[in-house]
């Protein structure tokens, strides 16, 4: 699940991700799902936002 606009910088919409079947988050729900990847490191707020538990 992308985070609403983050792509916009990489010339993909988020229009592109839904049409290709993704769903369109924000930054809680983002950063609250089961699995995250992200290219860069997170930072403390996205941190903040992620389920507690085993990593």
């Amino acid at each position: 699940m992308p985070e609403t606009g983050t792509c916009k910088q990489t010339g993909f919409l988020d229009d592109n991700y839904q049409q290709a079947g993704a769903t369109i988050g924000d930054a809680t729900e983002v950063w609250n799902a089961d699995i995250v990847a992200s290219v860069n490191a997170p930072t403390s707020e996205q941190i903040s936002l992620m389920k507690p538990g085993p990593y």
